[in-house]
């Protein structure tokens, strides 16, 4: 089995985290939510036909993982176990915990998710054997009950199917997990650890195919690539605690889980091109919430001829994520819908904008103040484009720049000998292609079309000038006084 080196990865490559929960730091309970975008990407890479959290107290990190997989479309079953009732580490409390997780779970998540109210040893007899793709252990959590519960769900779990267990740096009072831990690294071949957030506890069961890439850098990679994940995921829980709780209003919320934080609105702008190229005075602006999703529509202009407008998705550094692009016609009609895999395609990327390279989904980043996007020309006929409509959500990248650079610093020799290395490339690669190639062929055809319509006036003024001509010898006194004359002539003619 090859182990993946840092040479094997392209480290501006790996998948930057991107997921904003809806739920998070419930009742300001937030032990689990530094690894919320973790386990987003790990949904998305291993793709669950069953998923079960033991534990689940306020649902931060279970409506975590039901998020990803409703935004995502995966087709997965979901189950929360638990009684609901607390115990010595989370306390004990009323119904009213149950309640509002049931509530919420009916308004949002119901087609897929279901909530178990058992003890975890209750539960087990409702699952198959190797039937969970993904098991989360998070209950009580001293030594007996975490190594009760690991070793009687493991039969549970597929051939190659996933463990979390929560707290594995935890070692106050009678935690235990830390014990239990240290044991499975010795036990299984597949292993890897988080240090922050209390610490997560990654484990492959044995047996089944490879996994994925992502899970395979997990397990299979260089001490160097192994810390260069942990580092991107804890610099992005940071990121997300500045995003998400940079008021105190919404620091000391307890149950409104739909706001985002006070960051200004981003502004959008649509840039109409004019018959020059250039960009009209009257070009169409828009402000959305950072970090929710934000369908847009914009009139295009009556004759776009070969240019589509370009779109300036942000004013700020941040994550543009595109999830569809519609387009309609002046009476209505749709005339494409492409969803965020099949749009990249279309997008030609100017200015501080480049894309993440994501084959699931339309990921940019832009790193200033200045990013571009042109669409490629959509014909269509007999009817033309008229309208735009666009779905996307914009994270802002304030706090992350600093964080990145500190990262860089501290990394270690070779691995930021790498970063730097690859960063200057794909700045310079940046430049020479996206920003230059990309513009230059865009002003020769916008030249090409300025000389097409210039022959075409020339043309028209040519016909205009013969038309004005022969207007001139039709009304002249010498062509009346001349039209006997050519009567004559024609009756002669054979």
């Amino acid at each position: 089995m090859k182990t993946i080196d840092i040479t094997d990865v392209d480290v501006l490559a790996l998948r930057l985290p991107g997921f904003v929960p809806r739920r998070y730091r419930p009742h300001g309970s937030g032990n689990w939510s530094g690894h919320m975008a973790f386990a987003s990407d790990l949904i998305q890479a291993i793709q669950p036909k069953l998923l079960v959290e033991l534990g689940t107290h306020w649902g931060e990190s279970y409506f975590g993982f039901c998020q990803t997989i409703a935004e995502n479309g995966i087709h997965c079953a979901c189950y929360a176990v638990d009684h609901w009732r607390g115990e010595q580490h989370s306390g004990n409390y009323g119904e009213e915990v149950y309640e509002e997780v049931r509530e919420y779970n009916e308004r949002l998540y119901m087609d897929f998710s279901y909530l178990l109210r058992h003890d975890f040893s209750e539960a087990l007899q409702q699952f198959s054997d190797a039937s969970i793709d993904l098991l989360h252990i998070d209950g009580l959590h001293t030594y007996e009950a975490v190594n009760r519960d690991f070793w009687s769900w493991l039969p549970k779990v597929k051939p190659g199917g996933i463990i979390l267990l929560h707290d594995i740096c935890a070692r106050h009072a009678d935690f235990g997990i830390w014990h239990l831990w240290e044991e499975i690294k010795d036990r299984f071949a597949e292993t890897f650890e988080f240090r922050h957030s209390w610490g997560l506890g990654v484990v492959r069961n044995s047996g089944g195919d490879e996994g994925p890439l992502f899970t395979q850098a997990l397990f299979r990679s260089t001490a160097a690539v192994q810390e260069l994940i942990r580092r991107q995921y804890a610099l992005y829980a940071s990121h997300l605690e500045n995003l998400l709780l940079r008021s105190s209003a919404l620091a000391h919320q307890v149950n409104d889980d739909s706001t985002y934080g006070t960051a200004a609105p981003v502004r959008i702008r649509m840039i109409i091109p004019g018959r020059d190229g250039s960009a009209e005075p009257g070009s169409d602006e828009r402000r959305v919430q950072p970090g929710q999703w934000s369908t847009l529509s914009f009139e295009l202009a009556e004759d776009p001829k070969t240019a589509m407008p370009g779109l300036q998705p942000s004013d700020r550094p941040s994550l543009v994520e595109i999830r569809d692009l519609s387009l309609y016609s002046a009476t209505g009609v749709l005339l494409a819908r492409l969803d965020g895999t099949a749009v990249a395609p279309v997008l030609l990327l100017c200015g501080t904008l480049a894309s993440l390279n994501d084959s699931r989904r339309c990921l940019l980043l832009s790193y200033g103040d200045e990013p571009r996007i042109d669409l490629l020309p959509f014909h269509y006929r007999p009817e033309p484009v008229r309208r735009m409509e666009i779905t996307l959500r914009i994270d802002l990248l304030d706090a992350v720049t600093p964080a990145v650079a500190a990262f860089v610093q501290s990394a270690g020799a070779g691995v930021a000998s790498e970063l730097r290395g690859r960063l200057n490339a794909l700045q310079a690669q940046q430049a020479a292609t996206d920003f230059r190639a990309m513009t230059a062929e865009r002003d020769s055809l916008r030249a090409r079309l300025r000389q097409a319509e210039e022959l075409q006036k020339s043309l028209e003024d040519q016909l205009a000038e013969e038309r004005a001509v022969r207007e001139g010898i039709v009304h002249s006194k010498s062509w009346r006084l001349t039209e006997p004359l050519r009567r004559i002539m024609a009756a002669l003619r054979p």
